[in-house]
């Protein structure tokens, strides 16, 4: 199997540090920084605000993958967009024109996902997933890092890479949520492409060791 693709969520970080900790990243193997939205609404805390962000737009060398949880993505796009967005991803449950946002994503130069709660079901996305680049299967209760992923998640892969199958499609699954150095090689085995690595790696003493390892995980190397 090939090297996943490691987002490095910055959810768990310690922002009283965030300049060492992207200098940290910018020399690592991580692929891409992973920037959570939350609006309050969507999961009862707030992630990432736009201030910030351009922080990190302004520190980073890496790519950076956009995960909205908000209950109406629209009006974040062009801002999403303007601070070094690559990709966006917007949250099935709170967008009825679903399509349409994709439309948008992809209209804005950037790849489109659509994102799933652990607790919606795969049918909601059937359709769109043909408009869609990547499908993120939130793997833990919404909105705080360091949570242990949820049982169902390999089940909820597996269905999913079947529909993704069946339909003749190229689209990524991503996980994120809970990921670590015990479970990535298994995820990866039942079809996920795409780990968002969040505490693993933030609560890690030695976090470069950590992503080095993630991203070598279909190889046999040591899992912990």
């Amino acid at each position: 199997m090939p090297a996943p693709f490691v987002s490095v969520s910055l959810l768990s970080g310690d922002f009283t540090s965030l300049g060492e900790t992207i200098a940290r990243l910018n020399e690592s193997v991580a692929d891409s920084l992973h920037i959570d939205i939350i609006d309050g609404r969507f999961a009862p805390v707030f992630g990432l605000g736009y201030p910030l962000i351009q922080t990190v737009q302004s520190l980073s060398k890496k790519p950076m993958e956009f995960h909205l949880m908000v209950q109406d993505p629209r009006p974040h796009l062009s801002l999403c967009r303007d601070l070094g967005a690559q990709s966006i991803t917007v949250h099935a449950e709170h967008v009825p024109q679903l399509y349409g946002v994709l439309a948008d994503i992809k209209g804005l130069g950037c790849t489109a996902g659509v994102a799933l709660s652990p607790h919606t079901s795969l049918s909601v996305i059937e359709e769109a997933i043909h408009y869609a680049n990547r499908v993120l299967l939130v793997s833990v209760n919404p909105g705080w890092g360091g949570q242990k992923m949820l049982p169902q998640t390999e089940r909820r892969i597996k269905q999913l890479k079947a529909l993704i199958d069946a339909s003749k499609l190229s689209v990524d699954i991503e996980i994120d949520g809970g990921v670590n150095l015990s479970n990535a090689r298994q995820l990866c085995r039942v079809g996920a492409c795409r780990l968002v690595a969040g505490a693993v790696v933030a609560k890690a003493p030695d976090p470069l060791s950590v992503l080095s390892e993630l991203k070598n995980v279909n190889r046999g190397r040591a899992i912990r």
